[in-house]
């Protein structure tokens, strides 16, 4: 804290303290005391304050505070002006540059602007290690970063919502190891319904067997 002392009548100094640095990030508030005395009227920037009259005042605005005072005797003085500065938040944001909804086993690259430090969370619990300002999520949930600039002051983004589905079960009938004769065919079909389909033998595809049967 800081003080601003001044004497009234030749008494003992009356002076403003703070309870914190007045250096405040936007929606912080600090509060000034001022030294015993009779009556108080506070002023920012040199203009009385609305109903500023006791020996404390709170505020989060910017600029020259000083109080006048009065004591038991009649006399008035000034304080000396203490100033208050107040910091701007940062707006950080999640960018993201790969789809939000993806399959198990794939990621997307998220990001935001350059800070002092970072802090990733998902559903709002810290990620352990996730302190840079990329990350890459391959889990389902909602993805923010808690950002500090170069003044201390601190802002959480919004939450960035990724779905990770789960690989398809596959599954073929008939199944195991199947004997044929020569010139006969076998139908092999996907149990489970899919969007998209494609056979392979071994390693290698075959070509035009995209469809839910396979004949062989």
């Amino acid at each position: 804290g800081g003080s601003a002392p001044v004497v009234i009548n030749g008494s003992s100094p009356v002076a403003i303290s703070v309870n914190r640095e007045p250096v405040l990030c936007q929606g912080e508030l600090l509060t000034f005391t001022a030294s015993h005395a009779a009556k108080y009227q506070w002023q920012k920037n040199g203009v009385d304050i609305p109903q500023a009259t006791q020996s404390t005042y709170t505020t989060g605005d910017p600029g020259s505070y000083t109080v006048f005072v009065t004591d038991v005797s009649g006399c008035t003085a000034w304080s000396g002006a203490l100033s208050v500065q107040v910091n701007q938040k940062p707006q950080p944001s999640v960018l993201i540059s790969g789809p939000s909804e993806f399959c198990l086993g794939e990621s997307t690259h998220l990001s935001t602007q350059t800070f002092a430090s970072y802090r990733w969370k998902k559903d709002g619990i810290n990620i352990a290690g996730a302190s840079f300002n990329a990350f890459a999520a391959g889990k389902t949930g909602k993805y923010s970063v808690l950002v500090t600039d170069q003044n201390g002051c601190r802002a959480e983004t919004g939450e960035m919502k990724i779905q990770v589905n789960p690989l398809p079960a596959v599954a073929v009938s008939p199944g195991g190891v199947q004997d044929k004769c020569k010139g006969e065919e076998l139908e092999i079909r996907v149990l489970e319904p899919a969007n998209k389909y494609q056979w392979y033998n071994g390693s290698t595809v075959v070509l035009g067997a995209e469809s839910q049967q396979l004949l062989v």
